[in-house]
């Protein structure tokens, strides 16, 4: 049986940090680490697969080397043109049409698309012309030992952000884009001012149009070091997001027990079942009436955060990303 031996790559890393596509790449690193196999950034080391995680033009140069090489390129859906028709990042809006065109032919051009859903690997089917068996569906995963309540860390969050422990915290860990749902975490933040919002992601300055972000009630702190202080400083994560292909923080915030609230998106309901381990919100009525709810019942705030815990470990711990993406390789290779 031939060994795995991978190389890694993500470009454009630095100018990503804060991503959703950079902590994924991290998290890759730590689950090859996990699961003993062999794994460089360099590519001119010998290795049997290129994995890429962006579809960018140095992406496409270096996979169609390896392809010469005759080794197996993989390349994550992290990304996809669906993602710029809301018009969250300048000029990307209006060359949507070319910017598929291209997301199709570099996708076909690897072995396989790994796809962070199932949601992701039918849209590539359907609206990119990817045969099924060319796209698999595995989670990013998320590390279950890290991401979980820490006391010590919620007194010290609460209290550099002037939260006190009686204070309802609700927040969101995502880049500060309008895709992301701002609009709907600022009105939120208006009609709730005994609660406090916080909003934890990088902003985008050059790339990303502007957003209104102003309210007396929340607080946009940037890109922080320390996340897991965040969920455990939090009681709630409201993700208004208007499209992922995954969605990490929700994973993050289930992880370490918050109650979450997400929009009602086709991208969840293989893990997210409304009622039972979050509640899900199609407009901005629907998301008040979600906060309502677990505002006035701890309870209910325990119970789906339990049952978001429990969910995740099946599917989306580390182990089993690993486990999946060593069978993946198997596959490929031999």
């Amino acid at each position: 049986m031939i060994e795995p031996r991978v190389t890694l790559y993500c470009e454009n890393y630095n100018l990503l940090k804060g991503s959703g596509m950079a902590v994924a790449f991290e998290r890759q690193k730590n689950i090859l680490s996990k699961q003993n196999i062999f794994f460089t950034e360099d590519p001119s080391i010998p290795t049997n697969i290129f994995q890429a995680n962006t579809p960018g033009l140095r992406t496409l140069w270096l996979m169609k080397k390896f392809k010469k090489q005759n080794k197996k390129v993989i390349i994550y859906a992290h990304m996809i043109a669906e993602q710029f028709e809301d018009g969250s990042f300048r000029f990307l809006g209006f060359l949507k049409p070319l910017i598929k065109k291209y997301f199709a032919y570099i996708f076909n051009l690897a072995d396989l698309v790994i796809c962070p859903s199932e949601y992701t690997a039918r849209l590539l089917n359907e609206n990119y012309n990817i045969a099924k068996e060319k796209t698999a569906a595995i989670s990013c995963g998320v590390d279950i030992n890290k991401f979980r309540l820490d006391i010590s860390k919620r007194k010290n969050f609460r209290k550099e952000h002037d939260i006190k422990e009686n204070d309802l915290l609700i927040i969101n860990t995502a880049m500060a884009i309008k895709r992301k749902g701002i609009d709907t975490f600022i009105e939120m933040s208006k009609l709730f001012p005994d609660i406090k919002f916080i909003w934890a992601g990088k902003k985008y300055r050059f790339f990303a149009k502007k957003v209104p972000s102003h309210s007396d009630n929340a607080q946009f702190i940037g890109l922080i070091g320390d996340v897991v202080a965040a969920y455990s400083a939090a009681d709630i994560l409201l993700y208004p997001s208007y499209q992922e292909t995954q969605g990490l923080s929700p994973l993050e915030a289930a992880s370490a027990g918050l109650s979450i609230i997400v929009r009602d998106l086709p991208v969840y309901n293989n893990w997210l079942i409304d009622g039972q381990n979050c509640l899900k919100a199609k407009n901005n009525e629907e998301f008040r009436e979600c906060i309502e709810k677990l505002a006035n019942s701890g309870d209910l705030r325990k119970k789906l955060g339990q049952q978001a815990q429990l969910s995740v470990v099946e599917k989306h711990s580390l182990e089993a990303v690993g486990n999946q993406l060593k069978e993946t390789y198997n596959r490929l290779l031999n």
